[in-house]
């Protein structure tokens, strides 16, 4: 059985202690941290990837960190992660591909900080690169092939949808920048970041 990876996030120390010990008796458990900062809390989940997140709604705001607020962004990003999936899963790129996780990393880059679209090869791909413990060449060629997957295997009429006539099927496929600027201009026009999804 695989072990199942678990964050405590909470002010007292005693608790996350008390809490630990209790995971460490279980083979099954992996003791994925603790945090009680808000940006360190979402950084902890990003890097460490739990399946569980412990985390105590209860606390007020301290140290300048509103936990509250962290989870709702946690429950954002959780969402934009589903929509991205969604769209890259409908353009006909397999889950099973690294591209296919790449570009997630990318889109969600480029609509929570669009500087990144202007920088995709200096910038973008070494901050993919150092998540995933690979190099930006192997970034980019992975999404590369993820896009000439869709471009052969995908359905022509979602793709003419999400790409319009920027690119025409037959010509050709969007290059990476294209690709990855495209779908994110489609989601950030209906999703906004802290409002979620529109009707």
């Amino acid at each position: 059985m695989d072990s199942i990876k678990v964050a405590v996030i909470n002010d007292s120390r005693q608790l996350v202690d008390l809490i630990h010990n209790i995971l460490a008796k279980e083979e099954q458990n992996a003791y994925a941290g603790s945090e009680n900062g808000g940006y360190r809390i979402l950084k902890r989940i990003d890097m460490e990837k739990p399946d569980v997140v412990l985390l105590d709604l209860g606390s007020q705001k301290r140290g300048g960190s509103d936990k509250t607020g962290c989870v709702r962004t946690v429950r954002e990003t959780c969402l934009l992660d589903e929509v991205i999936a969604g769209m890259l899963r409908e353009a006909g790129i397999p889950a099973h591909l690294h591209g296919y996780q790449y570009l997630k990393d990318a889109v969600r880059m480029g609509v929570t900080d669009p500087g990144y679209l202007h920088s995709v090869t200096k910038r973008m791909y070494p901050a993919i690169a150092a998540k995933n413990h690979t190099t930006p060449h192997r970034v980019e060629r992975a999404i590369r092939h993820a896009i000439e997957v869709a471009w052969d295997r995908g359905e022509k009429d979602v793709l003419y949808r999400i790409f319009g006539n920027t690119v025409h099927y037959l010509k050709g496929k969007p290059t990476n920048s294209e690709f990855i600027a495209t779908f994110t201009d489609r989601i950030r026009m209906g999703y906004k970041i802290g409002q979620g999804l529109r009707d």
